[in-house]
C-alpha cells in the first residue's frame, strides 16, 4: 500500500500456486480519526489492473492530516483457473465455462465470414458488485494466445429487462476450434473475518 497526502493506493496479487485468480476486492479504509473511505463515499475510488495485480485508488483531502490507516478487506472476487477459458463453438452455439447470469443473445455469421456475438449480462451475474460493472470477457486466439476481435457494450443499465449490459464481439474470419473466451470475473465471496492491514 502507498499513501500520499491526497491519495492511497492498495495493491493485491494472487500467489501463482493459488487455484483461483483474484479479480477484485472490496475494502474500506479507516483513518486515525475513524473516518471511513469506501466506494461512492468520502472520496473517489478507481480500479487498475496490470500483470495480475489488482490496484484500488482512494482519493481524499483528509489523507494530508492522516497519521495512520487501517484497511479492512471484506469481499473478494475469485475465479477458478480451470474455468477461466471456454471454447467458442458456432456449430454447437455454445461458449464453454460461461458464468451464471450470462447468456448468449446472438451468435451468427455475417456475409464476410465473421462471427457476431452478443452476450447478455443480467442481475443474477455474481461478478456484479456494489454498482460496479467490470468487463466480463474477451476473445482470444487459441494458437497465438492473443486477444482478437472487436468488442464493445450496448444496452448499458437496461434494468427494466433485468439486464446490466450487453457485451458485443465481432470475430473476423471465424474458424471453428480456433477461438476461446477468456472470462475475467468470478464469484464475489464475503470473508467471514475481514482481512485487516494497518499502515502508519
Amino acid at each position: 500500500m502507498d499513501v500520499y497526502p491526497t491519495q492511497a493506493r492498495i495493491y493485491l496479487s494472487c500467489d501463482d500456486n493459488n487455484e483461483k485468480l483474484l479479480n477484485g476486492f472490496d475494502a474500506v479504509l479507516i483513518d486515525d480519526q475513524c473516518r471511513e473511505y469506501k466506494k461512492k463515499s468520502e472520496g473517489i475510488t478507481a480500479l487498475g489492473y496490470s500483470e495480475g495485480i489488482e490496484a484500488y485508488y482512494y482519493e481524499s483531502s483528509y489523507f494530508v492530516k492522516t497519521k495512520s490507516l487501517k484497511i479492512a478487506i471484506r469481499n473478494v472476487n475469485l475465479l477458478d483457473k480451470n474455468k477461466q477459458r471456454g471454447d467458442i463453438s458456432y456449430e454447437n452455439r455454445t461458449i464453454g465455462n460461461m458464468p451464471e447470469g450470462i447468456s448468449i443473445e446472438k451468435m451468427k455469421l455475417n456475409d464476410d465470414g465473421g462471427l457476431i456475438l452478443e452476450l447478455n449480462v443480467n442481475k443474477n451475474y455474481k461478478g456484479y458488485w456494489d454498482g460496479v460493472y467490470q468487463s466480463v470477457c474477451s476473445v482470444y486466439n487459441k494458437e497465438t494466445d492473443e486477444e482478437e476481435g472487436e468488442n464493445g457494450f450496448t444496452a448499458w443499465g437496461d434494468y427494466e429487462n433485468d439486464r446490466i449490459a450487453t457485451d458485443y464481439f465481432l470475430i473476423d474470419n471465424f474458424e471453428e476450434n480456433k477461438y476461446e473466451m477468456k472470462w475475467f470475473v468470478g464469484d464475489w465471496i464475503k470473508l467471514d473475518t475481514p482481512v485487516e492491514i494497518s499502515v502508519k
